[in-house]
């Protein structure tokens, strides 16, 4: 009698080695596993059932890989269209395994487009709030003494700057003001009024080492041009 964990191994080398290799699966190598496997006690009620479901005419199914975090909207694009699947989670890394119907092929790759399209329209848009944040390099006056100019930078940029500014003899503040993303954050450097003007070169600078390394490149050349405009002023 197969345990679930050698049901999941099982399930884990087979589908490495038709990622790998470009295989094809048979026409019952999964179903088989998967259905042993909702025998077992590991499997969640929900699971099961969506095993029973992707299962039960024993037609072909074929494999695809999808992250982790786009999951959500993978399953409210696969409720509208009608897409019977099993997923499987890799415990090395945030992918999950799909399996689907083979006929139903044409119908996932129509979702996985759509997911792409949608996750592009936000990551320009998230983007393009941060270039306009970054280069905008005015300083807006918190009380008397204290200016305050706003940045999105990662953990390495915010101590690469403030060794800058200490270099500079530039006594500053770092106050984190939002978590953008896994190691982008929203900070606030904090300088006496006399100090800000010395701030703005070390922050073009690292701004434009940050443009050179960034998804959106395309672009970097007008944001350097909006920044040295800033700095001509």
């Amino acid at each position: 009698m197969y345990q679930d964990k050698d049901i999941y191994l099982q399930l884990w080398k087979l589908t490495k080695m038709v990622s790998d290799h470009g295989l094809k699966l048979g026409k019952n190598t999964v179903q088989k596993l998967l259905k042993t496997l909702a025998e077992g006690n590991n499997v969640t009620k929900e699971g099961k059932e969506a095993i029973k479901e992707l299962t039960k005419e024993d037609k072909p199914l074929s494999m695809t890989k999808i992250k982790q975090k786009d999951l959500k909207e993978f399953k409210k694009q696969c409720k509208k269209l009608g897409v019977s699947f099993v997923t499987m989670k890799d415990s090395r890394s945030d992918t999950l395994t799909v399996f689907f119907k083979e006929e139903e092929r044409a119908k996932l790759e129509k979702i996985i487009d759509k997911m792409e399209e949608i996750a592009n329209k936000k990551d320009e848009i998230e983007e393009k709030k941060i270039f306009d944040l970054m280069t905008n390099l005015n300083f807006k006056q918190i009380d008397k003494n204290v200016y305050a100019q706003e940045q999105v930078m990662s953990a390495e940029q915010v101590a690469s700057m403030k060794q800058e500014l200490e270099k500079k003899n530039i006594k500053s503040d770092v106050v984190v003001t939002e978590v953008i993303d896994d190691n982008r954050y929203r900070v606030e450097f904090r300088v006496a009024p006399k100090d800000k003007e010395k701030v703005k070169k070390p922050l073009s600078q690292l701004i434009d080492n940050a443009i050179e390394k960034s998804k959106v490149a395309e672009i970097g050349e007008k944001v350097k041009e909006k920044v040295r405009g800033v700095m001509e002023r």
